[in-house]
C-alpha cells in the first residue's frame, strides 16, 4: 500500500525503492525489538508528503531494547541511515519512533522534442 501510494504522489522509481527498504526495516525491527516474544505489540506506520519533503514514521508502543532476542540481525538502522537522508530515532518509556525524512524530490520537468 505504501508503495502504490508513493507513485501515486508521483515519487521517482528510485525514491519508491528506498522507501520500500527503509520502512522494511524500520518494521522488522519493530517486531524484532519492540515486544517480547510471549505478547503481541502494535505498530503504526504513517506517510506524510508535502511542500517540505516526505516523512514515514513507525511508532511502536514496547520498549527499546539491545541486542537481538531471536539470535540474528544487528543491519537495520545501518541500512536506514545509507539510504534515507535523515533518520531519527526517539525512544520514551511510552514507545519508540523511527522517523524516516526525504527532501521533497524536485519536479522533472521533459523538454519538449526539438523539431526543426
Amino acid at each position: 500500500m505504501l508503495t502504490a501510494w508513493a507513485r501515486d504522489q508521483g515519487l521517482p522509481a528510485d525514491v519508491i525503492d528506498d522507501i520500500r527498504l527503509a520502512t522494511y526495516e524500520a518494521l522488522a525491527n519493530t517486531i524484532q525489538h519492540a515486544y517480547p516474544l510471549t505478547c503481541d505489540g502494535t505498530m503504526t506506520l504513517t506517510a506524510t508528503l508535502d511542500t517540505d519533503g516526505l516523512v514515514i514514521s513507525v511508532a511502536d508502543r514496547g520498549r527499546w531494547r539491545t541486542g537481538f532476542p531471536h539470535g540474528h540481525g544487528g543491519r537495520g538502522l545501518l541500512r536506514m541511515r545509507a539510504i534515507v537522508p535523515e533518520t531519527r530515532v526517539t525512544t520514551t518509556p511510552a514507545g519508540t519512533t523511527v522517523e524516516l525524512t526525504w527532501p521533497r524530490p524536485r519536479e522533472t520537468h521533459q523538454q519538449e522534442p526539438h523539431t526543426r
